[in-house]
């Protein structure tokens, strides 16, 4: 061991070195206590042998300037002193030595005292040494977890929308949590947004929402409706999962081209529609039991759509806002306050934020019990412009073309326009305008299968009564369809300038008259001619067959 020795008398350092160097240690002196601490600042010993009484600086000082100087390290000091045992072992205690021995120094003594300190200075290495690799690992775990929470927050929390159409506001109760908040654009003109809550919070309720951001995000893409989605993740989630797991949600589609929504809650908090001027108008309910339960089989979903007006918006929140406890922990934070608070912040720039600020005063600084997430939706908010630049480089090089054809019971079984867009999206490799073309696909699908087939008056749709009778009266029209059916066709013709696109969808129906359609597209306000003029704002020509049941649309790429 290196050992410092500290006495201000000669003959006593000399002895006590002599004695401590037979036993093969390796002594310094110092004559002070300041002597002292230069020596230990020089060389650290493993051990020092400490005088009380000496000039300039005494032992005790001397001790206490080591053991500040060298907090963070094992450094041993025994006190050595004439004084009575009692004394000195007390005076050593309080002044931070961790032993003492009492002159005339007996060896023997000394000796065991020096052995059972290595012992103890041993065992501290060792705890050092496993401190060194716990806070490595420990370093390490830090980091997988960061990048993991990283990586969970933005698999279940993917939201890339303008900030005056969605905000939101997520207060998780743990590292890892199940509360998902999903926004995805979808190529039937709208927005699908998902807010949902898993059983529980921490890494498995985390966990077990992987699975319905996969399949939210890969359906949305191609087209499919928010039912058709859900009935996806609800099998999903009843096949993956164990039993006792299960998803509350709210899913809806904001069609902001037409200006209305559909929404499906399913074991969620009241959805709240409030306008800026008039207040909360109207709460969806829950109208389905939570996702996970039951299989597809005996599972049914039902939907809500309604027609938005201006300075409307949507407010959906988890239950984790409404179970919040005060300071106190005695009041949750409840829904009557929620929609007090509405009312009286309706000129709000952002009621998200007030809803956080009101919360965060009545709950203070305390955890959550449960994930809180906040959502709103400002229906009327401008979206943005959607625009279709001819270019060459947006043309798939040659000359092809396709068709479909889907009959009745194709239209009748499932949603038909995923296989399309489908179709479209695989044969579109290099971003074709693809948002417009999409659009426009969807469009002229609609007016063929709504209008053509199933012989629904868009005028219908102008008042806010026959908004949701004419989707009712369309499910009714479909499930009663016995014939008819849906031709599509679509070809490509290259050119040095790049190239037209040609798009026909024709219907089994009776057809219009087209010359009269064409003449009142030129009338602004009309549900009846909104898709036709959106079609003819994005193609380069536009026209019908004679019977009025075929439209041809040429897009310039």
């Amino acid at each position: 061991m290196k050992i410092l020795v500290v006495d201000d008398e000669d003959l006593n350092a000399f002895f006590l070195k002599k004695m401590l160097e037979k036993d093969e240690h390796e002594v310094s002196v110092a004559n002070d206590g300041e002597q002292a601490i230069a020596k230990v600042a020089e060389n650290i010993p493993d051990l020092i042998l400490m005088d009380i009484m000496m000039p300039k600086m005494d032992g005790y000082e001397a001790t206490k300037i080591i053991k500040d100087k060298y907090e963070g390290k094992f450094l041993p000091i025994i006190f050595v002193s004439a004084l009575s045992a009692n004394e000195a072992l007390i005076n050593c205690l309080e002044h931070g030595g961790d032993d003492y021995i009492s002159k005339p120094i007996d060896r023997e003594i000394l000796t065991a005292k020096i052995v059972a300190m290595e012992r103890t200075i041993r065992l501290h290495q060792i705890n050092e040494n496993q401190n060194k690799i716990l806070k490595k690992q420990q370093a390490q775990l830090d980091q997988e977890k960061n990048l993991a929470e990283q990586i969970f927050s933005n698999l279940l929390h993917k939201i890339d929308y303008d900030p005056e159409f969605l905000r939101f506001y997520h207060k998780p109760a743990d590292t890892f949590n199940g509360d998902v908040l999903l926004a995805v654009k979808s190529p039937r003109g709208g927005v699908n947004i998902l807010l949902g809550d898993f059983t529980g919070h921490g890494l498995v309720a985390a966990i077990c929402a992987l699975p319905v951001v996969e399949i939210f995000h890969a359906m949305s893409i191609k087209g499919y409706s928010i039912r058709d989605i859900l009935l996806e993740i609800n099998q999903k989630i009843c096949k993956l999962l164990p039993k006792g797991r299960f998803f509350a949600t709210n899913v809806m589609h904001i069609n902001r081209s037409d200006g209305y929504f559909e929404i499906v809650n399913a074991g969620m908090p009241d959805v709240l529609l409030y306008n800026e001027k008039k207040g909360i108008q109207k709460r969806f309910l829950s109208q389905n039991i939570p996702l996970g339960i039951m299989d597809n089989s005996g599972f049914n979903i039902s939907s809500e759509i309604h027609e938005y007006e201006a300075d409307d918006h949507l407010f959906a929140y988890s239950d984790g806002l409404l179970e919040a406890e005060d300071i106190d922990s005695i009041n949750f934070y409840g829904q009557t306050r929620l929609e007090q608070l509405i009312e009286d912040n309706l000129g709000s720039a952002n009621m998200v934020e007030s809803v956080k600020t009101d919360l965060e005063l009545f709950a203070g600084q305390q955890d959550y019990s449960d994930d809180v997430s906040l959502l709103e939706i400002v229906c009327s908010a401008p979206q943005p412009k959607i625009s279709a630049t001819p270019s060459k480089e947006n043309c798939i090089n040659g000359n092809w073309e396709f068709s479909l054809r889907l009959d009745h019971l194709n239209l009748k079984k499932e949603d038909s326009l995923p296989i399309i867009i489908s179709m479209l999206m695989d044969i579109d490799k290099k971003n074709m305008n693809r948002e417009v073309l999409l659009l426009l696909v969807t469009e002229m699908f609609n007016n063929a299968l709504e209008h053509g087939l199933l012989k629904l008056d868009s005028a219908k749709k102008d008042t806010a009564e026959g908004f949701a009778k004419y989707y009712e009266d369309k499910n009714t029209r479909l499930q009663a369809l016995n014939d008819g059916y849906i031709n599509l066709k679509f070809s490509q013709i290259e050119s040095e300038n790049g190239g037209k696109l040609f798009v026909s969808v024709e219907d089994s129906g009776e057809g219009f008259d087209a010359s009269s359609i064409m003449s009142e597209a030129t009338k602004i306000g009309s549900s009846a001619v909104h898709g036709l003029n959106l079609i003819k704002s994005f193609s380069s020509e536009i026209d019908f067959n004679e019977k009025g049941n075929e439209i041809r649309v040429t897009f310039q790429c």
